[in-house]
């Protein structure tokens, strides 16, 4: 009979849900060169071809994309066995305030294996500004994440973000086309700051409420925007010095808890689980 080995398992659902053995690495706490091996092993087990691999990432085949649901399930079984059978249950409800961006990227995965670790916790996750809600903790919100300027840092940093300007392509056309959010958003006001501090000419052309809305502006031709790094829309070209344009700061990822909530186990097995995340895929 042949075995699975449980993590090579994760590591291949890690590479299928990410796209790549690098963003898959943080999720399951190894090396890339470690999940290479996993994905390896398994391949070797099933005797099957699982992946196609590239210089850009890796690809499901047809064989993988069977496994995937099979992977999945395994992994449910597996992790709520664990979770009922060790330590305390833990059940309640938790608010959970993020970014548009981060809700849309690498987050659904790493709230999934916490549903699969706690199957008794409630999330209500809402996205968008999340300056806004930070005002919001006790009444709305038990956490939030949230973006800020590492010059005004407060709750628990999570990670630094690297910043970086985006557009449809070069060259840059002059005065700088800006797509922004509304005014009083952090990354419209490093963005004007930066501008003004190197003597660029600009002028806002386009002003959205959401990330993705400015993203998708500057996608369509429409503007620069500034943008995280690590959840910038894959058709957007990533501008530096070299087009002329001033660095940015990185941002810090903050986490913040409301001080009604710390007693509450649901809660603080979320923000455990969050900051652990985040460790894993420093750097």
């Amino acid at each position: 009979m042949r075995n699975l080995d449980i993590l090579a398992i994760r590591s291949f659902v890690a590479v299928a849900e990410t796209g790549g053995f690098t963003q898959a690495a943080p999720l399951v706490h190894r090396s890339q060169s470690a999940v290479s091996m996993h994905l390896r092993k398994l391949e070797l087990a099933l005797g099957l071809t699982l992946l196609t691999r590239s210089p850009t990432g890796a690809a499901l085949t047809e064989e993988g994309q069977k496994f995937l649901t099979e992977a999945r399930r395994i992994l449910a079984t597996h992790d709520s066995a664990i979770a009922r059978l060790t330590g305390p249950q833990v059940s309640g409800h938790v608010r959970l305030g993020i970014m548009d961006d981060f809700a849309s990227a690498f987050l659904p995965t790493i709230i999934a294996r916490f549903q699969q670790k706690f199957p008794d916790v409630t999330l209500h996750v809402t996205t968008g500004t999340t300056s806004q809600f930070a005002r919001q903790l006790g009444s709305r919100f038990d956490l939030v994440l949230a973006t800020q300027a590492q010059s005004d840092l407060s709750g628990t940093l999570l990670r630094k973000e690297p910043l970086g300007w985006a557009a449809q392509g070069r060259p840059v056309a002059t005065p700088l086309q800006l797509v922004v959010m509304p005014a009083g958003n952090l990354f419209r006001e490093m963005a004007e700051a930066a501008l003004r501090e190197a003597g660029h000419a600009y002028r806002i052309a386009y002003e959205g409420n959401s990330i993705p809305a400015v993203e998708a502006a500057a996608a369509a031709g429409i503007g620069i925007a500034v943008v995280k790094q690590s959840t910038a829309r894959e058709d957007l070209v990533l501008l530096d010095a070299k087009d002329g344009l001033p660095r940015l700061a990185p941002v810090g990822i903050v986490l913040h808890e409301s001080e009604t909530s710390h007693t509450d186990a649901a809660v603080k097995s979320l923000r455990k689980y969050l900051v652990q995340a985040f460790a894993g895929s420093a750097g």
